[in-house]
């Protein structure tokens, strides 16, 4: 099996929390951040552990439009947990790309773009594993940002024991700010747009297109 080493997590995500300064408001932060002309990334994937791997991905870009939307192949089975959740299984993914075939384009897609995420530290981890099977490296951690500890500072549920805001799920935060929930949530492109859409309403701008 090929042996590939993470880069650790730890201290990595110098600005997830979309540059958080005590000195700038939310609301000024997620102006900032979208005056920098950002891309939003959501992945559907396997599970949660260490072996998962993506088996869709979308980007989309600051208006909204579809920069890519594939479902990927992994070289594991699709459990039917997984499956639960996002209804993708394997008879979907029979005949998409590997996820070693799709490394050349999101580094050219992304660029020198900021990369919004909701809960970007799985979405980078996912990234990583999937690219290590292929025997790549993929770390997008220096334009990362997270728009779900952006959020969960606005939401202010403080949990005095971690010493943090509380995460909030991405449906929740949606509804909480007035968002329309599609019924094929926790589809990849699906969960993108919703992102985008939060962050413009934490920047003010709930009725821009």
């Amino acid at each position: 099996m090929l042996s590939c080493r993470l880069p650790s997590q730890a201290g990595s995500f110098r600005l997830l929390d979309c540059g958080r300064r005590e000195d700038m408001s939310i609301v000024e932060r997620a102006r900032a951040l979208l005056d920098e002309d950002p891309v939003f990334l959501d992945t559907e994937t396997t599970g949660l552990g260490k072996n998962d791997q993506v088996v869709e991905l979308a980007i989309i870009d600051r208006a909204g439009k579809t920069l890519l939307d594939t479902l990927v192949k992994p070289t594991i089975v699709i459990p039917p947990e997984a499956t639960a959740i996002h209804g993708i299984d394997m008879a979907d993914v029979a005949h998409a790309p590997a996820f070693g075939e799709l490394c050349r384009e999101l580094r050219r897609m992304i660029g020198k773009h900021p990369l919004v995420m909701y809960n970007a530290q799985y979405d980078l981890r996912l990234l990583r594993q999937s690219a290590c099977i292929h025997g790549l490296s993929l770390d997008f951690s220096p334009n990362a940002r997270c728009a779900m500890l952006l959020y969960a500072e606005y939401h202010g549920d403080w949990d005095s024991h971690h010493r943090n805001f509380r995460w909030q799920p991405l449906e929740k935060a949606a509804r909480h700010c007035g968002l329309p929930v599609p019924p094929d949530q926790h589809r990849a492109r699906v969960d993108a747009e919703l992102t985008r859409k939060i962050l413009m309403f934490l920047a003010g701008q709930a009725g821009s297109p």
